[in-house]
This record gives structure tokens, C-alpha cells and sequence, in this order.
């Protein structure tokens, strides 16, 4: 794209009729694309729609019409987002955004009516053009200076104690003391508690409070996980957590070594961060020095998932898990050519599991001297809707697109721009590997006995 040019949403453009604009402004302009909305329709009346728009301009502009998001059969739209705001379903919304709902604003002086009641508070100045969830009482996770708190957040106009109708947003944070007039606080929405309403004194109201306060102690503010490995900058792993969780807020901690022996013990390792994910170049250290969990992954020698129970450390190979789903899903064995290209960790899981199936296949890598065949072989196929090649090499590992035709490409490395940019402009079927991420997040979850959406 050479030019952007950025057209203002007058009350001169908004009132126009769908006609009037395709005559006065579209026909105006060389446009020989148009990109809209699954929902678009032009005009004060919203009379041109797909139908319309298509019949306006013939074949002479190309229009495309992107699909609607989905979450799980729902449409994910701002409309839909502030319906369920003021619902107050504040985990059905976090599960849509895949991320918390948050509110963020510097912090004001208030009138100390929490402070009186024994129950301080921040009140939060907040962009009135927010549309803020249904009055109430919320747990929330509180960011603040740096750190994290669980918190009891107040929507409302606090009917018990003042006769002002004005909306405030505070929270209680448990745990925090400190003067932070004109600090930042971040409030990440985490689960709805009850309604805002009016108590008959102030012994009623300081008796709820308290069971707010115990109930949100009991709560976990964020789910803690670490890694032990090199920092992967590409890693997604935090964010596919945090949306499995209906984007209840994470912690994840790197626990990057430079060798083994300054690994922390893994029994130390689980008592304090629960949860704790590997990858490489530590697979087989960790296989080594805990009790595996499911016997048919031991010839792997590499786990990248541990838990503590008990005394023990137990691990389990997720990986091995999800890949073993996925030949299934994607039906590789009635590909009547398998190319698999790699000869690393992922590489062993996936020869495993054909071996295990008795499903035929070539492996190419550096290590066995035949990479440089593979495109060679490749051509020499006469179906190519027959071949299936399963990608297990670095992410640098890439085609030239000459080189490419009518097979299956299972990319086992994720959200790679360039794979995806290549793939998608040739006649291949390209499978990324982000579902494996998600399926091995998914087990990982499991194993670590978090409830999953």
C-alpha cells in the first residue's frame, strides 16, 4: 500500500444515502477493491448491503466480505460485548475477548466513606465514554506500582452511604496499604459477585463486606505458571493459556538456565510456581529427574509438562498427547505418501506414532544427508493430493514457491507469517500448527487439574 487516505465520519458523510455516496465518492476514486465487514451496509438508511453493492457495481470493483468471528458459535462483536456488560457476565465476556475485561485510570481522592467503614478504597478517574459492566460487586486482580493484589471492586452509587447518583469505580485491594493519589490502577474483571444495593444501616453493610472480602481470599487472583528453558520470543503459550482459562489472568515466569546443572531442583521448582512447563533444551533433563507419568512415552526420553505430588515430581509428554489426536484428526494415514521433515524431539514423537500405527513414511534432515532430495522427490509424485509432508524442523526451515503443488503441508511450528503468505498464495493445504499448541495447552491443563473452557 502506497497511500492511506483516512476519510472523516462527518455528519455531512453519515447522513448521506447509500446512492448518493457510491455517486459523490466511491465512482470519484480509481477503487478497484472493496474490503467490508461481515455486517457492512451503506448508508443513512443501511439500504446497500452485500446483495445491493454487488449489483451497484457490477464486476467493476471486486468486493470482499470478511466472515464473521466466532467464539465458540457466538459472534464476537462491540454490540454483543456490551449487551453482556450490562449483564454483568463478566467470565463470558473475558472467554469472548480472550483476555480480562480491564479498566485502567488514575487514581482520585475520594469522599473516605470506605476508610471510615474499615474497608479503604481507590477510586478510580475513568473515561466516561467507557461502557462499564451492570452495577455491582466484582473480584478482581489489581495492578499496581508493579505488583499484583486480589481486590473487591464497586460499581455503583454506593445508595447505603450518600445520596449522589454519580457512577464510581473503587476497589478494595487486600493486602495494600500504601497513599497512591494520582497512581495508575489497572483492574482486570475477573468474576461477578452480586449486586449493588441498599442496606439498612451501616452494621448490615459492613457484615456484606466482610463476606465479599472472604469470599474473594478464597479465590485465586491468577493462575501461576513457569517455563524452564530458553526465551522463545515467538511462544504464545501465555495468551493460549489465559484464553482456555475464559482469559482469567496469568502469571508466567521464564526460568531460562545456561546449563543444566544451574537448574533449580525440580521439586522446588513445583512447590513454587504449581505449574511448570518445559521446553527445549532441558525435555530429556526433566524426563530424567522425575517419574513419568504414562509408560508408552518413556522410549521418547523428553517430557515438557510437571507437576508436585507429594514428595514426588510427576511429568507427562503433552506433545506426545496432542500429536497422536492430531494424525487422527487430519487423517494421515490415508495419505499414500508421508514425507517427514526433521529429526529433532517433535520429529521422534510423530515417527513414533506412525511406527505405532504402521503408517509408511520418509523422514528428511540434515542428520541423515537427504534433505536436499526432498523437493526432487516431491515432483516426482504423481498425485500430489496423495502427499502429506509434516514440517517438525526450525521455523527458518522454507520453500521456494516454485517449488509448490496440490499436497498437504502439517506445519508442526505455529503463526509463522511467512509459511502462511506462501502456502496460502499456492495451491497447497496448509495446516499450522497452532492447534497443536492449543491441544497440548489443553492436556497441559489437564494434567495440572485446571478446569478448561
Amino acid at each position: 500500500i502506497n497511500h492511506i487516505a483516512l476519510l472523516k465520519f462527518t455528519d455531512q458523510i453519515k447522513d448521506k444515502d447509500g446512492k448518493t455516496f457510491i455517486n459523490e465518492i466511491i465512482t470519484s476514486l480509481p477503487i478497484k477493491s472493496l474490503f467490508l465487514g461481515h455486517d457492512f451496509s451503506l448508508g443513512s438508511n443501511k439500504e446497500f448491503g452485500q446483495k445491493e453493492l454487488e449489483e451497484a457495481f457490477s464486476c467493476k470493483v471486486d468486493i470482499y466480505f470478511e466472515k464473521p468471528y466466532l467464539k465458540n458459535n457466538t459472534p464476537v462483536s462491540s454490540s454483543v460485548i456490551r449487551q453482556l456488560l450490562s449483564k454483568g457476565e463478566i467470565s463470558h465476556i473475558n472467554n469472548l475477548l480472550e483476555r480480562t475485561y480491564k479498566i485502567r485510570g488514575k487514581i482520585i481522592k475520594g469522599n473516605q466513606i470506605g476508610t471510615s467503614l474499615g474497608f479503604p478504597t481507590a477510586n478510580i478517574e475513568y473515561d466516561n465514554s467507557l461502557h462499564l459492566p451492570k452495577e455491582g460487586v466484582y473480584f478482581s486482580r489489581a495492578s499496581i506500582k508493579g505488583k499484583t493484589y486480589r481486590a473487591a471492586v464497586n460499581i455503583g452509587t454506593r445508595p447505603s452511604v450518600t445520596q449522589d447518583t454519580a457512577l464510581t469505580v473503587e476497589a478494595h485491594i487486600l493486602g495494600f496499604s500504601e497513599q497512591v493519589y494520582n497512581e495508575e490502577l489497572e483492574l482486570d474483571f475477573i468474576e461477578y459477585i452480586r449486586d449493588e444495593k441498599k442496606f439498612l444501616d451501616k452494621n448490615e453493610l459492613v457484615s456484606q463486606i466482610k463476606v465479599d472480602i472472604n469470599l474473594i481470599k478464597k479465590k485465586e487472583f491468577e493462575v501461576s505458571f513457569a517455563l524452564i528453558g530458553k526465551n522463545i520470543q515467538h511462544s504464545m503459550s501465555p495468551v493460549v493459556y489465559s484464553t482456555l482459562l475464559d482469559g482469567f489472568p496469568i502469571n508466567y515466569s521464564l526460568l531460562s538456565y545456561d546449563s543444566e546443572e544451574s537448574i533449580i531442583s525440580l521439586k522446588e521448582a513445583v512447590d513454587k510456581y504449581k505449574r511448570v512447563s518445559v521446553t527445549s533444551p532441558y525435555k530429556k533433563y526433566c524426563y530424567a529427574n522425575s517419574v513419568v507419568r504414562h509408560e508408552y512415552i518413556n522410549n521418547l526420553k523428553a517430557v515438557n509438562a510437571l507437576r508436585g505430588t507429594g514428595a514426588k515430581v510427576e511429568s507427562e509428554n503433552t506433545d506426545y498427547l496432542a500429536c497422536k489426536d492430531l494424525i487422527d484428526k487430519y487423517k494421515v494415514k490415508n495419505f499414500a505418501e508421508i514425507y517427514l521433515i526433521g529429526d529433532g524431539a517433535m520429529a521422534t514423537i510423530i515417527k513414533n506414532l506412525l511406527l505405532d500405527k504402521n503408517i509408511s513414511f520418509t523422514q528428511y534432515s540434515r542428520k541423515l544427508k537427504n534433505i536436499d532430495n526432498i523437493i526432487d522427490h516431491m515432483n516426482q509424485v504423481s498425485d500430489k493430493s496423495s502427499l502429506m509432508v509434516i514440517n517438525s524442523c526450525s521455523r527458518n526451515f522454507t520453500f521456494r514457491k516454485s517449488d509448490l503443488s496440490s499436497y498437504t503441508f502439517w506445519d508442526l511450528n505455529y503463526s509463522m507469517p511467512k509459511h502462511l503468505k506462501l502456502f496460502h498464495t499456492a495451491k497447497v493445504n496448509y495446516i499450522d500448527g497452532f492447534e497443536l499448541l492449543t491441544l497440548q495447552a489443553k492436556y497441559a491443563l489437564s494434567f495440572w487439574n485446571c478446569k478448561t473452557s
